[in-house]
């Protein structure tokens, strides 16, 4: 089966990597408003940065507030009709979970973050930044060009990536006409990898969480338990970026002491260099206490 790669980020158009991090702490302000962070369906609250498109591949569009954009070159991706092709995305952003789908196409999703899952038909899927899905389509369409498309899940902006899926012979000049699948209440999308139990009720989408898939193979099964000996631990790591709530695991952060030692390695002599070659467990070590 042919395989296509395809990498997924946010971009803002505005400012670079030292000025994103300086915003992220002290916010960000556009025509002298503060700028509110957006929200997911669940309520969750997203970046203090504003992305104002995504690039899949490197290749973006810039959209402005009036949802009109520059036209720039998307990225192609070619297939032959009647073929199968496997898609490996990743997300290679930092701020925003997306929604990833293909204009006519259903995706089959076969694996995460290197795992083989048993196939899972779906409309689209949400990945988050990091992770990993692999999908497959079926080009059986009409020789053409199709929109594939990313969203965030941000209810009050509209960030979205586009691609093109370009069949081998359609017009590779002619922008896709595509429009995305519209779920009614009796045609229900799915979705999967949702982070929250539902949709609203409106949206006519039904959730499927990471945990309702299934491992193809257990070809690497859990070490045994040995009873008393065997303990389990959840590491929850939270990087909120501002002042006022710092960095902490399972809730709590590490302060510095107030007194600080130094720890310094003498260079040993030529001889005693030739005897650690000799003898590696040899370490000379000053503590100095302040």
């Amino acid at each position: 089966m042919k395989e296509h790669i395809m990498t997924i980020q946010e971009w803002n158009h505005d400012f670079d990597a030292d000025l994103e991090d300086a915003k992220m702490v002290f916010g960000f302000y556009e025509n002298r408003k503060k700028f509110q962070s957006s929200q997911s369906l669940d309520g969750q609250f997203f970046s203090n940065i504003k992305a104002q498109s995504g690039l899949i591949n490197g290749r973006g569009r810039y959209y402005t507030d009036e949802n009109s954009h520059n036209e720039a070159p998307l990225e192609v991706f070619t297939v032959e009709q009647g073929q199968q092709y496997r898609f490996r995305v990743i997300a290679a952003g930092q701020l925003f979970p997306w929604s990833i789908s293909v204009d006519n196409h259903p995706l089959t999703i076969i694996a995460t973050d290197g795992f083989d899952i048993e196939p899972q038909i779906a409309d689209a899927f949400i990945i988050n930044a990091g992770e990993r899905y692999d999908f497959v389509i079926t080009a059986n369409q009409t020789v053409d060009n199709y929109y594939i498309r990313a969203k965030t899940l941000e209810i009050n902006r509209n960030t979205t990536a586009e691609a093109i899926l370009h069949y081998h012979g359609a017009n590779q000049n002619v922008q896709p006409t595509s429009v995305p699948r519209q779920c009614t209440a009796d045609d229900r999308c799915v979705v999967i990898n949702c982070f929250f139990p539902y949709y609203p009720e409106e949206y006519f989408t039904d959730c499927l969480p990471i945990d309702g898939l299934k491992l193809k193979s257990d070809t690497d099964p859990a070490p045994p338990v040995h009873q008393g000996k065997f303990k389990e631990y959840f590491l929850n790591f939270a990087f909120p970026g501002i002042k006022s709530f710092p960095s902490t695991i399972n809730g709590r952060r590490f302060v510095f002491q107030q007194k600080m030692f130094w720890l310094i390695l003498i260079m040993p002599t030529f001889l005693v260099r030739k005897q650690i070659v000799a003898n590696r467990n040899i370490v000379f070590v000053r503590i100095l206490y302040l």
